[in-house]
């Protein structure tokens, strides 16, 4: 292998790049949607106990 090699553990660098956004992308939905349900879950509970 030399320094001019592109190839990582015999992966090409635009694919683990490529993965590694797909990833982050997915996890970020993910954690999203985790924040989102569980901001509307405290509020329906805020609301309910109020009234």
């Amino acid at each position: 292998m030399q320094n001019g090699d592109t190839s990582n553990f015999g992966w090409d660098l635009d694919l683990a790049l490529g993965l590694s956004l797909l990833l982050a992308a997915v996890l970020g939905f993910i954690l999203g949607m985790l924040t989102s349900a569980i901001l509307r879950l405290r509020r329906r509970r805020n609301h309910t106990t109020e009234g």
